[in-house]
């Protein structure tokens, strides 16, 4: 069985050790980052309405690190700082703050750690609303502040052609799927990191699974 993982350069390691053993695994990255201006981070920051009172600081990546010491500008000074990862975590830790709460692999799995706020979380342009619309079920209010926004890569023909051949695509966002889509096969599973990203992809293909972290080396032992 061959799996494609196609998050960009690098970012692949935290899901490589999820994939069981005699299965090829192959990277074919299908997005690239676009960092924003620390300055209109932090500018967007100042303007909001709990800008110096958040007690929580969500990382829902390791590309969100380079922005967490603005942001911890911008908090309370007894603010906890939540990640999703453990990428995340030590990036985090690279820019001499500690983490004091992980989540293995999505951000919603810290609902349950948070209950006061407000809250702040930072990440992708188009990150994911299931953490915020959570947090804000439980009258915990949320303001994300987007730090990256990621662009589909352009494919050379052996990249394309890996796609072709992968019996599991592994999809991190929707940005990622748009850029898949023309090459993968009917027959192919493709695994969603989450529900929104999943709903995305069930539009264009019908063998969809949920999974990311840990839950992928079962799944990826029934597929096999």
């Amino acid at each position: 069985m061959k799996v494609v993982l196609t998050r960009e350069a690098g970012m692949n390691d935290e899901l490589r050790k999820w994939i069981p053993r005699r299965v090829t695994v192959v990277e074919v990255p299908l997005t690239t980052t676009s960092y924003r201006d620390e300055t209109a981070f932090s500018t967007e920051l100042k303007n909001l309405d709990s800008c110096g009172a958040f007690i929580g600081l969500v990382v829902t990546s390791a590309r969100s690190a380079r922005y967490v010491s603005p942001a911890l500008a911008n908090c309370s000074s007894d603010v906890k700082i939540y990640s999703v990862g453990s990428s995340t975590s030590r990036a985090i830790t690279k820019t001499g703050n500690e983490v004091d709460v992980e989540a293995s692999a999505m951000s919603s799995e810290l609902a349950s750690h948070i209950a006061s706020g407000p809250v702040l979380i930072i990440g992708a342009k188009e990150m994911r609303h299931e953490l915020s619309d959570e947090l804000n079920s439980k009258a915990v209010p949320t303001d994300r502040v987007w730090c990256y926004e990621t662009v589909g890569a352009e494919l050379d023909q052996e990249q394309r052609d890996e796609l072709s051949s992968a019996d599991v695509v592994i999809i991190g966002a929707p940005s990622a799927w748009k850029v898949a889509k023309p090459y993968v096969r009917s027959d192919a599973w493709v695994i969603a990191s989450g529900e929104i990203t999943a709903s995305e992809i069930r539009d264009d293909h019908n063998r969809v699974k949920i999974g990311w972290g840990k839950s992928l080396t079962p799944m990826l032992e029934i597929l096999r």
